[in-house]
């Protein structure tokens, strides 16, 4: 079964008894029959052939799926972890669940995803290689899921962020993140001139900005509210205290992340959508660290035990979205923020928070 698009703006569905080739476009002549959108064929026109990676990807993407369900027994955990693996959702509960607390983001392949992979693979290669071995290594893996994955604005960006914070470490060069930040939006825009008028796009680029400049702030202002301990006052403490200061640290990181997250998603969520679900705010600060465990953990699900394992942690996570009454449902709902007050609202900050890191760098070199 194959999702296509008929005149750019309707999904239908069909189901092929025998497949056609994958590395061509095709025209189909058909009738859509109401009201299910399925469509009775009449015959394929070839367009025009593609390059041999679209077989490739297609065939890939198809056999990971088959593993993954052949490995995990709940349905909802195969929609979940195939959609990680392969940045394709197809399951619209899940979808729906996860629009209704704002968890979206977590559904792109992103850097997000790029750094889980990235750390995984240098800790696993530098048990048989050296670090620079494996620092290649590592890039061309990413390099080949960059491919796999597909051509997306998200995808882009983080693989070329990630591939040039690799390569300044062989080098012994320090890598701006806003640099990466900068070229990878170069070359889309060189690449797709028109891919910026997505929302992906627009989210993608508009939010990495954020948190690149205004991560450190906030977390200074979130330690006036959860100060931290030195090691010698952590000593101090009790030993059910003690327990309780990584618990502490972890919140203010997922405090200061949200802050600078929607210090930008925030007017531009109310700008497009015109309305923001308030459980977003509580499940963004956990949510995306329990799926970091989850695709963690399917990375490690060649050992024995562990896909079991991973299969219940994630179930469990899934319950705190699926299981939650649609009565706490409440939302922010706002249309009054236009384009241009958007527009205006973001060069102010970002030509601030420029103004502010350039100042601090010219501090730290005096």
């Amino acid at each position: 079964t194959t999702s296509i698009s008929v005149a750019k703006n309707i999904r239908i569905t069909f189901s092929l008894k025998k497949p056609v080739s994958m590395a061509s476009i095709y025209t189909v002549h058909g009738t859509l029959i109401p009201p299910n959108r399925w469509i009775s064929k009449n015959k394929w026109e070839m367009v025009a052939k593609q390059l041999p990676i679209g077989k490739w990807r297609f065939l890939t993407k198809r056999a990971i799926k088959q593993w993954i369900h052949s490995s995990y027994p709940s349905e909802r955990v195969y929609q979940l972890l195939s959609g990680l693996a392969t940045g394709e959702f197809d399951d619209r509960e899940l979808s729906f669940h996860f629009a209704r607390f704002g968890l979206q983001h977590l559904m792109a392949i992103s850097g997000f995803h790029f750094g889980i992979l990235a750390y995984f693979l240098q800790r696993f290669l530098s048990l048989f290689l050296t670090w620079r071995q494996s620092s290649y290594a590592a890039t061309l893996v990413l390099s080949l899921y960059c491919l796999f994955v597909g051509r997306y604005p998200s995808v882009i960006r983080a693989w070329i962020a990630i591939s040039l914070c690799l390569t300044g470490l062989l080098l012994h060069k320090r890598s701006s993140a806003l640099n990466a930040l900068g070229l990878g939006l170069l070359v889309l825009m060189l690449y797709d001139p028109l891919s910026c008028r997505s929302l992906g796009f627009q989210f993608s680029f508009a939010v990495t900005a954020s948190i690149l400049c205004f991560y450190r702030p906030m977390e200074q202002l979130t330690c006036h509210l959860l100060p931290r301990r030195s090691w010698y006052a952590k000593k101090q403490l009790s030993t059910s205290d003690q327990l309780l200061c990584p618990l502490l640290n972890f919140l203010r990181s997922g405090i200061a992340l949200g802050l600078s997250v929607y210090l930008v998603a925030l007017p531009m969520t109310l700008c497009f959508f015109h309305t923001i679900p308030l459980l977003s705010f509580i499940y963004n600060l956990f949510m995306p660290f329990c799926i970091s465990v989850s695709l963690f953990l399917l990375l490690l699900s060649w050992l024995p035990g562990i896909t079991s394992l991973n299969n219940s942690i994630t179930d469990w996570i899934l319950g705190l979205a699926y299981h939650v009454p649609t009565t706490y449902d409440f939302s922010i709902h706002c249309t009054t923020i236009t384009p241009p007050t958007l527009i205006l609202y973001l060069t102010l900050l970002y030509t601030y928070a420029l103004h502010k890191k350039s100042n601090n760098n010219l501090i730290m070199q005096i």
